[in-house]
């Protein structure tokens, strides 16, 4: 007989903080391990900065994934704003109840870009959803709350007498938690918040106290990013507290006509292309401006990339999370941890993004899928039906490639050189290069020819 197990919502809360407490703990011993840090160090990491940058690790359910969240930050992936927005947005909902147990405290290893990747359809099936959802709700035109845009630490600070929350406290939280200003505040205040004492009372921290001051951010595209309360991470409280209808719902108006992008990003842009057109020095302009290859040169505005040519003009309206110089008419581009390749007309190279790739050399590069190597020409056609554990760049006409703990040479036909795989070798130099079978060292010619070294 199967014997059914009954877990209460007390003994759910349990396992919830187990769940974070091992995940924090886990965490400071790899914090520890990667970067050095003593235990001090390792805490205040994981404490003040991990859970501040991502606020979804700061509830009960997404504590969970504070090792795997560390582990993306320790291995360098997380490099930008953007990235750690898209982390705390995927992180939304795999710390959900419909996929929290599918994922231990590490993800399952996996990496930010297949994590966000996996949810990337999910992420923007459930924004269309909610905005449908909210829609259908019937309001009756009066509110018990004022809705105050907050577009400086200025503003916000001036409600720091009213609540603890760090964005009216420390500037620097404030242009965390906006993305340096791309992501929008609100603060939502019920009429009399100035008055209300700070009791916990029935439905803590969403009792008269928590509801009297809300704190709503949204990103560019309109998604929510975080609403916290005015109690806070105390009595409960946490930065995911209630979601669009929820929200919608305690202050009597639709979520998405209320809370709206700012539009920064657009007339940042706007902006810039103006400067250009008075002919300001791209340095002055751009938080970041690279050298010129082939005519263009990278830019970094605000954590997002694209090119530019001599003449301040856009190569595309789609700006990057990342980009390389060009090369043989190429340059690779990053867009949620796929790459791509971009050519001087402004059009992608292949339908298909990759998850990693080299620069063009010899008319072929590199592309990286699910763990497998091959090569893409100029038209974005592939070199071989096989794909390979790895691969290196064409030298001389050849390749190298590795499959199965052996290694060839591959031509540009798609040809191997050799019927023998061989257990080691090097790169085609001045017409030769060298291979090892068992424990010795041969010289080959680009006939597949063998020479006793």
């Amino acid at each position: 007989m199967i014997k059914r197990v009954i877990i209460t919502e007390s003994q759910y809360g349990l396992l919830v903080e187990s769940q974070e407490s091992k995940s924090i703990a886990q965490a400071k011993r790899l914090v520890m391990q990667k970067l050095n840090y003593n235990e001090q160090q390792a805490d205040e990491f994981i404490r003040m900065k991990l859970r501040h940058d991502v606020p979804i690790l700061r509830t009960p359910q997404g504590g969970k994934f504070i090792l795997g969240a560390a582990r993306m930050f320790c291995d360098g992936e997380l490099r930008t704003a953007n990235d750690i927005n898209s982390l705390n947005s995927t992180l939304k909902l795999v710390a959900s109840d419909a996929h929290i147990n599918e994922y231990d405290r590490n993800l399952n290893g996996l990496s930010f870009n297949d994590l966000v990747q996996r949810f990337a359809k999910a992420m923007s099936d459930n924004l269309e959803a909610e905005k449908a959802e909210v829609g259908k709700m019937q309001f009756n035109g009066s509110s018990d709350y004022q809705i105050v845009r907050i577009d400086s630490f200025g503003q916000a600070r001036k409600y720091g007498k009213y609540t603890s929350w760090c964005v009216t406290h420390q500037k620097d939280m404030f242009n965390s938690y906006t993305s340096n200003g791309i992501n929008q505040f609100y603060f939502c205040l019920k009429n009399g918040f100035e008055n209300i004492e700070a009791q916990p009372s029935e439905g803590c921290p969403l009792d008269e106290y928590g509801l009297s001051m809300i704190a709503v951010s949204v990103n560019e595209n309109g998604m929510l990013n975080t609403c916290t309360c005015r109690w806070n991470h105390n009595n409960g409280g946490n930065d995911s507290i209630m979601n669009t209808k929820q929200i919608s719902e305690v202050i009597g108006m639709n979520f998405f006509e209320v809370f709206k992008p700012n539009g920064k990003w657009n007339a940042l842009i706007t902006n810039v292309k103006q400067r250009l057109a008075n002919g300001e020095d791209f340095n002055e302009v751009f938080d970041d401006c690279g050298d010129f290859h082939e005519g263009f040169a990278g830019v970094g505005l605000n954590g997002k990339y694209n090119f530019i040519n001599k003449s301040g003009e856009f190569l595309s309206e789609q700006w990057f999370d990342y980009c390389s110089d060009f090369y043989e008419g190429f340059a690779r581009v990053e867009v949620n941890r796929k790459w791509n390749f971009i050519n001087k007309n402004g059009d992608f190279l292949s339908k298909q993004w990759f998850d990693g790739c080299s620069n063009f050399h010899e008319g072929f590069v590199m592309v990286g899928l699910n763990g497998k190597w091959n090569f893409i020409n100029k038209n974005g056609e592939f070199l071989s039906e096989r794909w390979f554990d790895d691969c290196y760049d064409f030298r001389e006409g050849f390749a190298v490639v590795r499959l199965n703990g052996k290694y060839n040479f591959i031509n540009k036909n798609g040809e191997f050189l050799s019927e023998r795989w061989f257990d080691n070798c090097s790169q085609f130099k001045e017409g030769f290069a060298e291979v090892k079978v068992k424990r010795e060292w041969y010289r080959i010619d680009k006939n597949g020819e063998l020479y006793h070294i």
